[in-house]
């Protein structure tokens, strides 16, 4: 009922879910943008009144995203500000919370955008499903882990990867060691200190041969597991959930602002078999992190890595979603079991 909120001004962007309203104001500066925020907030205020409707404040706050500082504007000193120089937001005499991070939709957004906020979350809900497997792991037969993995890890770990999945490989890494813990846990062959057992210290569960040999701390090698058990890791998951995206997008033609910016490349135009997409200029690095940039740039390697091997069925798009993503998951597991069948290689996570 207060989705004709969005006609209360013009001078912001509504974004509206349920209950849940998020408005962006954008400027050149930061006085502009304050002044703007200002008036829009006045604006809501009269929207409420009129159709009696009460904010609640204490769940009101805000995010200023900005290039970064300079060295002038880097000086937190207190000797080094001028009084009064601070801005603020208020909505009906009451100044709202500024917050770096906030949580929208399940996904953990900061105010640098470079998702360090969200990872740091998910390290500890990914944690938190281990603990759970553990738990529940002894009830369960063996060959139901990997509906066990998929439903209390994977779940977690594939919730909106499209958007923070393209995350450089050493801010991965944490997230790549708690896949491969969850991993040995579920489906390894070697006793580590993920399972109950392996602090089993009385005499009389031991044999006399495990008395006398020396524990090996070493932990064991996850890639021939993930080979044999067919299974994509954090990063191959990111390309694969990024192919699968833009196919249905090309296929459905839906959403349509997605489907316009996905255009043909010139060359796709001459060459009907051809369905590259043209790739869109960026020069910020951050920039290249979009969905819009690693898509195209995924869904081309891919294909003119198939039509090297005249396999190439993307060409009409007539292939259903459901085959078209075992195709991607075949390609993608390819490449990771690829090289030394034990050891990660840097080509394993690209192509």
């Amino acid at each position: 009922y207060i989705n004709d909120i969005v006609n209360c001004s013009q001078l912001a962007h509504f974004v509206l879910f349920a209950d849940d309203t998020n408005i962006f104001v954008t400027g050149n500066s930061e006085a502009e943008v304050f002044s703007k925020a200002n008036i829009v907030l006045q604006d809501i205020n009269l929207y409420m009144l009129s159709n009696q409707i009460h904010i609640n404040i204490e769940k009101c706050v805000y995010m200023h995203f900005r290039p970064k500082l300079n060295h002038n504007e880097q000086k937190t000193c207190a000797r080094a500000k001028v009084i009064g120089s601070e801005k603020h937001l208020y909505l009906n005499r009451n100044k709202l919370k500024k917050t770096n991070m906030v949580r929208y939709l399940g996904i953990i957004i900061d105010e640098n955008l470079n998702w360090e906020g969200h990872l740091q979350y998910l390290e500890q809900k990914l944690n938190s499903s281990i603990v759970t497997i553990k738990r529940v792991k002894k009830f369960i037969p063996p060959e139901h882990y990997s509906k066990l993995y998929h439903s209390l890890f994977i779940s977690h770990l594939t919730y909106g990867i499209s958007a923070w999945g393209s995350v450089s490989n050493n801010k991965l890494k944490p997230i790549f060691n708690i896949q491969k813990r969850c991993i040995r846990l579920l489906f390894g062959k070697k006793l580590n200190f993920d399972h109950a057992e392996y602090y089993k210290t009385c005499a009389r569960t031991r044999s006399i041969d495990e008395h006398l040999t020396p524990k090996d701390y070493v932990l064991e090698h996850t890639k021939p597991l993930f080979t044999e058990f067919k299974l994509l890791t954090v990063h191959n998951l990111h390309k694969l959930f990024l192919l699968n995206e833009v196919f249905k997008i090309k296929k459905y033609r839906y959403p349509i602002p997605l489907y316009i910016l996905l255009k043909r490349s010139p060359e796709s135009m001459r060459n009907y078999l051809n369905n590259n997409i043209s790739i869109p200029r960026y020069n910020l690095e951050a920039s290249r992190q979009q969905f819009l940039y690693c898509g195209t740039t995924i869904w081309n390697k891919f294909n003119n890595k198939t039509a090297q091997f005249n396999t190439n069925f993307l060409s009409d798009l007539s292939t259903s979603s459901c085959m078209a993503k075992n195709r991607f998951k075949k390609f993608l597991l390819d490449i990771q079991s690829s090289g030394h069948p034990q050891l990660w290689e840097c080509h394993n996570h690209s192509f």
